[in-house]
């Protein structure tokens, strides 16, 4: 199975169901090869060693977009508000399909790398390290740039996530 089947894949298996109680409310704004924008639910877990995983999911989408996995990433400890470059985040992934299956990505995983995540956060409470049953709660934006993973897709699309 090719990487982007593997990841057209696990966005398609993502629920859009409503969120739990532990959710925030995000938008996504989408620019470039595709445009959209929408509601989406945004998720964080706790880790012991005070690193948070986040997860987006989409409420539900627009008729450009075919397929996404918004944004999941993990902010390294310990987590503040300040500004995570790609090489900052442990891991980032950002998937997305448009029209006539044009797939486009970002990712930032141990043995590839594409396009570009950024993570800007303005507020963090509830984080600390060995506190795993804690609810952190982050306000900030997410920023990625992605490029091309099929050869239907042309141009760049950037996804901004607003929580």
């Amino acid at each position: 199975m090719s990487v982007r089947s593997a990841l057209l894949a696990l966005a398609l298996s993502l629920p859009l169901t409503p969120a739990r109680a532990a959710d925030q409310a995000c938008s996504i704004a989408i620019t470039g090869a595709v445009q959209a924008s929408f509601r989406c639910r945004i998720s964080f877990l706790a880790r012991g060693d005070g690193a948070v995983r986040v997860l987006v999911t989409p409420e539900k989408l627009p008729k450009t977009v075919k397929a996404m996995l918004p944004g999941e990433f993990e902010l390294p400890a310990p987590v503040q508000a300040q500004v995570y470059p790609f090489d900052r985040l442990a891991s980032a992934q950002v998937l997305l399909t448009g029209p006539h299956h044009a797939t486009f990505s970002a990712v930032k995983g141990k043995k590839e790398r594409r396009g570009d995540v950024t993570v800007t956060l303005t507020q963090v409470a509830n984080v600390a390290g060995g506190h795993e049953a804690l609810k952190p709660s982050l306000s900030g934006k997410m920023e990625a740039h992605l490029v091309p993973a099929s050869k239907s897709a042309k141009g760049e699309a950037r996804v901004t996530v607003t929580f």
